[in-house]
C-alpha cells in the first residue's frame, strides 16, 4: 500500500507539473494561437484536473484502506513473533529428543532393537531387529499400538503409566519379556514436553540369550579345529626330528614353515576362544613367586619355530639375576608369548627382536619395587593417533589395519587384560622408522 501511494504521488506531481506548463503556454499571448487551438488547451486543463480529482480519491481510499489494515499487520507481526519462538523451542527439543534417542553401545553384545511411540502410545518406528526379537509380521508397524505387540498386562500396564506420567524429568522402566522361551530386557524410556507430559517414548531391547549361542557355537567350531592342530603339529615334530627320514635344507625349510604357521593358527584359534568366551578369562589366579627370565625363555623357545621361518633373532639383556614377581605363572607365559608374537609378525625378515628386563626401586621408602619388561620389534613404529587402538579388542573388525602392528587377533587386548589382572601395567612407545617396544611392569615380591 505505501508503494501504490508512493507511485499514485509521483503521478499527481508529474500531471501538477504538465499543468503549469499548460498553464504557462495558455497565459502566453501567442500570434499565431487561434481560437481552435485555446479550444483544446482548454479541454486538456480541464482532464487533467479531472484526473487530478480520481487520483486524489484514489490516495483517500488508499489511505483509508492501510489506517484499516494496521490492526491486522499488528496482528500477523505478532503471529510471526509467536511462531519463531515456537520454531526455536522444537529445535531444542528436537537436539534434546536426538540426545536421549542416541542408543547407547551395547556392551554386552547381542541383538538389539529400538521402537519408538508417539504421546498416544501408537508406533512411529520399529527396526528390523525389534520386529525380529518381538515376532512381529515383516513390513510397516507404523500405527499399531505399542502395549498391543506382546501380550502381558504388566506390559501394557507399564506403558500406558509411562504415558501418563507428568513428572518432570525422564519417566524410566525396565521390564523383562519372555519371548520364544528366551529372556529379552526392555528399557522404556518416556520423553517428556515442556510442560512435563509425555510426547514420545522410546523402548529398547536386548536379547542376550541369542549372544550366548552364537558364542557357544563358535567356541564349538573352534574346539574341533584344536584336534586336527595338534596332530598336524605332532606330526610336523617328527619329520623335523628326522625321525622318519633324514630331510635335505630345503625340506626342512619347508617343514618349519609348516610348523610356524600351524602354531600361529593355533594362537589364533585361542584368542577366538577368549573373544567369544569373556569368561574363559575370568579364572582365578594362583599368585605365586615366579622367575621371569624363565618365563621369557619358554616362550622364545615356543615361537622357535616361527623366529626361523622368519629369519629373526632374538636379543636377550637380561641381568644375571632378577627378583621375582608374585603373579600366575601360565597368565605371565601368555603375556610373553603374545608380546613376542606380535613382534615376529610385525618385524622385518632377517632383523632382530630385544628383549630387556630390569628391576625399578620404589619412588616411596617402605614400598615394594617393580620388574619391567619390555619386546622391542622392527616393524616401521606406530603412528601415535593409533595407540588408542592398540590394545583394543576386535579393533580390525571397525577400523583399518594399524601400521607397524602385527597382532592380527586380540592377542594384546589378552595381554593388557592378564597384565592387569596380576596388577601391573602395560604400555607401547614407538619410533617412527624404527619400531615400537611394548612394556609392561609387575609389583617385584617382598623380600
Amino acid at each position: 500500500l505505501n508503494a501504490q501511494i508512493a507511485n499514485l504521488k509521483q503521478e499527481i506531481q508529474e500531471r501538477d507539473q504538465r499543468m503549469a506548463v499548460l498553464n504557462q503556454e495558455f497565459g502566453e499571448p501567442h500570434a499565431q494561437t487561434n481560437e481552435t487551438e485555446i479550444g483544446f488547451w482548454q479541454e486538456e486543463v480541464k482532464r487533467l484536473a479531472s484526473d487530478m480529482d480520481v487520483l486524489s480519491q484514489e490516495r483517500n481510499r488508499l489511505g483509508n484502506e492501510l489506517t484499516r489494515m494496521h490492526p491486522k499487520l499488528d496482528q500477523l507481526m505478532e503471529e510471526r513473533t509467536k511462531l519463531l519462538k515456537q520454531l526455536s523451542y522444537l529445535k531444542k527439543t528436537l537436539e534434546a529428543t536426538q540426545q536421549k534417542l542416541a542408543v547407547p553401545e551395547n556392551k554386552g553384545g547381542g541383538l538389539m532393537g529400538l521402537l519408538v511411540a508417539d504421546e498416544n502410545g501408537m508406533i512411529m518406528m520399529a527396526d528390523a531387529m525389534a520386529r525380529q526379537i518381538l515376532r512381529l509380521p515383516q513390513g510397516e508397524v507404523s500405527g499399531a499400538p505399542l502395549n498391543g505387540i506382546y501380550p502381558s498386562s504388566n506390559w501394557a500396564q507399564t506403558i500406558d503409566d509411562l504415558l501418563a506420567s507428568t513428572t518432570i524429568g525422564q519417566a524410566r522402566a525396565h521390564l523383562t519379556l519372555d519371548i520364544a522361551e528366551k529372556a529379552v530386557e526392555a528399557d522404556l524410556v518416556g520423553l517428556k514436553g515442556k510442560e512435563g507430559q509425555t510426547e514420545a517414548l522410546v523402548v529398547t531391547l536386548r536379547s542376550e540369550e541369542s549372544l550366548v549361542e552364537q558364542q557357544e557355537a563358535i567356541a564349538s567350531i573352534v574346539n574341533e579345529f584344536r584336534t586336527p592342530m595338534t596332530s598336524l603339529i605332532g606330526y610336523s615334530d617328527l619329520l623335523l626330528g628326522e625321525q622318519v627320514g633324514i630331510l635335505n635344507e630345503m625340506q626342512q625349510q619347508f617343514m618349519e614353515r609348516i610348523k610356524a604357521n600351524v602354531e600361529q593358527m593355533q594362537h589364533e584359534l585361542n584368542d577366538l576362544i577368549d573373544l567369544v568366551t569373556p569368561d574363559a578369562r575370568r579364572v582365578a589366579l594362583t599368585p605365586e613367586p615366579v622367575n621371569l627370565i624363565g618365563v621369557i625363555e619358554e616362550a622364545i623357545v615356543g615361537l622357535s619355530a616361527r623366529l626361523r621361518e622368519r629369519k629373526l633373532g632374538v636379543s636377550m639383556d637380561l641381568p644375571p639375576e632378577l627378583a621375582p614377581v608374585r603373579a600366575d605363572r601360565d597368565s605371565l607365559y601368555q603375556i610373553m608369548l603374545r608380546l613376542l608374537s606380535n613382534a615376529v609378525l610385525c618385524s622385518q625378515e632377517a632383523t632382530e627382536i630385544t628383549v630387556t628386563a630390569q628391576e625399578q626401586a620404589a619412588e616411596e621408602k617402605g614400598k615394594i619395587g617393580f620388574v619391567r619388561i619390555s619386546v622391542t620389534d622392527t616393524g616401521g613404529g606406530i603412528a601415535p593417533e593409533d595407540y588408542p587402538r592398540v590394545f583394543r579388542r576386535i579393533y580390525r573388525a571397525h577400523q583399518p589395519l594399524i601400521q607397524g602392528l602385527g597382532e592380527t587377533g586380540i592377542g594384546l587386548a589378552v595381554a593388557r587384560t592378564l597384565v592387569e589382572a596380576n596388577g601391573g601395567r602395560i604400555w607401547v612407545e614407538t619410533e617412527p622408522g624404527v619400531g615400537s617396544t611394548f612394556s609392561f611392569i609387575l609389583p617385584a615380591q617382598k623380600k
